[in-house]
């Protein structure tokens, strides 16, 4: 009967099971949420989930090993198609790296939740981590010579952002605000460090995004100075 539940109905058991001290039935039915979901291609979804149960099992290292091999060890021909805008940031950052070496990377990474509206970073502020989106929706904004907030992106599950002051270890370049509830894991600036030196594809494509996203910013400028004109 288990195996005919929808996803919906296995979270509902499994948020049960863990508020009312069925831990080990708790543990069973996020696993396995986790290998639905990866068989079906949605690793940002089996990240979230994941990410639930470092919160509720901080000190189960056994456990965290397990989910990250297996989010890791899922990229093998079940990523979703192309289309999927979580692909190309999920591939850029861990597309050079071993299952196992992925599994470790998932497994530094401190899980929050964000409310709609919060601010997860704010313009000016030091720049000490990398995000990446597990699931929820963020917009990202600058302000312009005028002091008027100029929106440059909207990021959803498997995009991450942070990455332009861990680069220039200048303060932080934009506002990211959540538009829904948003679930993220965060890499402190010293892990980053040292996985851009065991993995220069990361670095590399760290690289690529900030360039990216450094010209959209003056883009996004430039058409706000055209549209007050």
């Amino acid at each position: 009967m288990a195996d005919r539940d929808s996803r919906e109905d296995l979270e509902r058991r499994a948020e049960s099971a863990r508020y009312s001290g069925k831990d080990a039935e708790g543990v069973s039915l996020y696993e396995k949420i986790i290998g639905r979901d990866l068989a079906a291609g949605q690793i940002s979804k089996a990240v979230a989930v994941y990410q639930k149960l470092i919160a509720w099992k901080p000190e189960d290292i056994d456990l965290h090993r397990r989910a990250a091999q297996a989010i890791a060890y899922a990229r093998d021909g079940r990523m979703p198609a192309p289309e999927d805008a979580a692909v190309s940031s999920y591939n850029a950052l861990f597309g050079d790296m071993s299952k196992d070496e992925v599994a470790r990377v998932l497994e530094k990474m401190k899980p929050h939740h964000y409310p709609v509206g919060a601010n997860i970073v704010v313009e000016g502020d030091p720049g000490k981590s990398l995000f990446l989106i597990s699931e929820g929706t963020v917009s990202v904004w600058t302000r312009d010579e005028g002091g008027e907030d100029v929106e440059l992106a909207k990021l959803s599950a498997g995009d991450f952002f942070g990455e332009v002051s861990l680069l220039t270890e200048r303060p932080r370049t934009a506002t990211v605000k959540a538009e829904t509830p948003v679930d993220v894991l965060e890499l402190s600036r010293s892990e980053v460090s040292e996985v851009r030196q065991q993995f220069p594809g990361i670095d590399r494509a760290l690289q690529e995004f900030h360039q990216s996203r450094a010209e959209r910013t003056v883009e996004a400028l430039i058409e706000r100075r055209r549209s007050d004109a």
